[in-house]
């Protein structure tokens, strides 16, 4: 069955290298993207100095990673809201395999694409244009990795529930837009944590958007370690496991209603 859920992945991964157009407009607009934000945060330091003893490296850094990794893990949630729409979803629940399962194996897939082939190119053209901060130790990176890891599961559970939303609301929209502000916002990709006010980062802190950017970026930069890091990990690894309950409960609610009105 484990071989069913690679196969997914793998054949969403060989769809993107398909569209060789789509891949090099989206290392373009990756670029773009990152130089515009770097653009304009060394127009911040020009104008202030060094901000909350914070370097522009840093910033930059953090700018870079963050904006760039969440091209890569964009989420579709339309493509559920789709099938359920149109009653699709019903072959799929037909299926001896778990829907969450497809659908995490079709993100995993398309993640890898981006990534590997999108990001990748942006993030070596972006590093030698603006410089980047090295990891803070021999040990940050593949803390970093495991972190980023958990930060896709974490956007993945968010955007199952989103996607279950559409089984009562026929357009998705609205829930999909706030949703996409408020990780680009309260997680760190557009607006690093430490120049969030007080307020907003109490919020942060009790919501699943720090544990998205700002925890891999905290380990890269060496702003957390020790005690700080595996707490920052388990936190993330709470996060995925509450919104993957609430996903799953959706879905059940979701099933039934599903047969209550014949589908």
């Amino acid at each position: 069955m484990k071989g069913a859920y690679i196969e997914i992945a793998r054949k969403t991964l060989l769809e993107g290298l398909a569209f060789r157009v789509n891949t090099l407009i989206g290392i373009l607009d990756t670029v773009i993207l990152i130089a515009v934000n770097v653009a304009i945060w060394k127009a911040v330091y020009a104008s202030t100095g060094t901000l909350q003893t914070v370097s522009l490296e840093d910033t930059i850094t953090n700018t870079l990673f963050a904006i760039g990794i969440s091209q890569a893990f964009w989420m579709d949630e339309y493509s559920i809201a789709h099938k359920i729409r149109t009653g699709a979803i019903t072959n799929d629940i037909l299926r001896p395999m778990h829907f969450g399962g497809m659908i995490l194996a079709a993100d995993i897939g398309r993640a890898g694409y981006r990534l590997l082939v999108e990001f990748l190119p942006a993030f070596v053209i972006c590093a030698l244009l603006f410089g980047l901060s090295a990891p803070a130790s021999a040990l940050a990176l593949p803390l970093f990795v495991l972190s980023m890891a958990m930060s896709f599961l974490v956007l993945h559970s968010i955007g199952l529930i989103m996607s279950y939303i559409s089984f009562w609301y026929f357009n998705i929209f609205s829930f999909v837009t706030i949703k996409n502000a408020a990780v680009l916002v309260l997680s760190g990709a557009y607006i690093p944590y430490w120049f969030m006010p007080d307020w907003m980062m109490a919020f942060v802190r009790a919501s699943p958007f720090q544990a998205i950017y700002s925890a891999p970026m905290s380990i890269w930069l060496g702003h957390v370690n020790g005690s700080s890091v595996l707490y920052g990990l388990a936190k993330q690894a709470l996060w995925i496991v509450a919104l993957q309950l609430c996903a799953q409960a959706l879905w059940v609610l979701g099933r039934r209603k599903l047969a209550v009105n014949g589908g």
